[in-house]
This record gives C-alpha cells, sequence and structure tokens, in this order.
C-alpha cells in the first residue's frame, strides 16, 4: 500500500511542479546556467524532501562540516539504490548537478528539471558520448555548478561495491576541483531490498575533502581506489 500512495503522490505533486519548471527555463534564458540551477536547488529539495519522508526514511548524516565553503567540488559516491539522488539532492547542500544514466534523460519533467540543476546524461555504451558527458560535466564545475559521479556506474542494490571507474575522476582532476567521497549506506532498503517501497534506516557520511591540486602524478593514477576505500571504511 505505501507503494501505491507514494507512486501516486509522486506523479500528481510532480505535476504541480510545472509551474514553477516554466519560471526555472525563464530564469536560464534570462540569467544564465548558474542562477537557473540555484532556482532549481531550492524547489527540488523541498519535493524530494517530501518523498522521501513518504518513503519512511530514517537518515543519518555526519560530516556536513567538512563541505569547503566557496570552491569547485565533485562528490563522488557509492551507489545502492534509485533513492540515491533524492538523498544527495536533499541532504547534502547547495545546488548541484549529478551524472546520470542516459536512460533517465527519457523521464518526463523530471529530466528537464535535471537539466535545470546542470545534471549531465551519460551513455556509457558509446565511448564517444560518454567522453562528450565527461567534458560537459567539467565545463559545469568550471562555471560554478558543483557535480555529483557515481563511478560505480551502475546501483549495488546492496551488494558489494563495485570497482570505481578512473574516468569518473577527469571531471575533478580536469576542472582541478576538490573532491568529496560520500558513503551511502541502507538506501537498497527503501526498495531495491524487497522490490517495493518500505522504512529504512540510511547512514550518510561525508569524508574529508581531497584537493586535486595537490595529489601526485602516482596519487592522480591511483585516486579511483583511493577513493574507494575511503567510501568503503565508513560502512
Amino acid at each position: 500500500m505505501r507503494s501505491i500512495i507514494w507512486i501516486l503522490e509522486f506523479i500528481i505533486s510532480l505535476l504541480f511542479t510545472l509551474p514553477f519548471l516554466i519560471k526555472a527555463k525563464s530564469i536560464k534564458k534570462k540569467k544564465g546556467k548558474t542562477e537557473a540551477a540555484e532556482y532549481a536547488y531550492k524547489i527540488t529539495k523541498k519535493w524530494v524532501s517530501s518523498k522521501l519522508k513518504l518513503a519512511g526514511a530514517d537518515i543519518k548524516i555526519e560530516g556536513l562540516d567538512k563541505i569547503p565553503q566557496n570552491e569547485k567540488i565533485v562528490f563522488i559516491a557509492n551507489h545502492q539504490s534509485d533513492f540515491d539522488i533524492a538523498l544527495l539532492m536533499n541532504y547534502i547542500p547547495g545546488p548541484k548537478g549529478f551524472v546520470a544514466k542516459i536512460e533517465m534523460e527519457n523521464l518526463p519533467i523530471i529530466s528537464s528539471w535535471m537539466k535545470i540543476m546542470g545534471c549531465v546524461f551519460i551513455d556509457r555504451k558509446s565511448a564517444r558520448k560518454s567522453v562528450e558527458s565527461i567534458v560537459e560535466a567539467t565545463n559545469n564545475v568550471k562555471k560554478g555548478i558543483n557535480m555529483v559521479v557515481f563511478p560505480e556506474g551502475s546501483r549495488s542494490k546492496g551488494k558489494p561495491v563495485s570497482d570505481f571507474k578512473l574516468g569518473s575522476f577527469r571531471i575533478a582532476l580536469k576542472s582541478k576541483a576538490i573532491i568529496v567521497p560520500i558513503t551511502i549506506d541502507g538506501s537498497y532498503k527503501l526498495l531495491e531490498e524487497n522490490m517495493r517501497i518500505r522504512p529504512a534506516k540510511v547512514k550518510i557520511k561525508i569524508h574529508n575533502p581531497i584537493d586535486t591540486k595537490e595529489l601526485t602524478k602516482e596519487e592522480k593514477e591511483n585516486i579511483n581506489n583511493i577513493v574507494r576505500e575511503e567510501i568503503l571504511s565508513a560502512m
């Protein structure tokens, strides 16, 4: 019953965001991408917050004070659930875009909001398109829109964390941004564990930031494993 109620409320409330989406597109046209992302963050944060509450998500978050202020940031997190984007949208402060799978670009209304936010859709089946998406995400960071990357490439659904793809870290390295590792633990219990929405406790831990400008050549070549080990340390 919770799943049915959640889906119905999701659809109805999403339709009610349409007037705000029109305004967001107007802001983007008149004032630019960064200002539109700021507005989108304020609207979407309220929207996803209500969805998380309805799902019964009990969130414990630590380390918010470790997020640098007034810096270019690429958040790197493990990926357990479809709820992960909503969790980080709501609990990590400030506008941010996500590197998301190409299939999400086909979702009505949601994909429009994601584009306003600065999200980038990546087609991992095409090497050329993947590179283009990495370049787009890198440019977003350079322009002041922080990005969130799930370097596993797909949801673990509670299984062991997969290897982190080194290519995902090019966004941070090329934009000379700060990497902030994030551990998400338990989000799969909200949906994937039982294939229906159920209340669950989720832990989010923000780790010490890594300044890519201070990394050695060897550290840059191994940054995917360094960050993965840091994330695993809190699980």
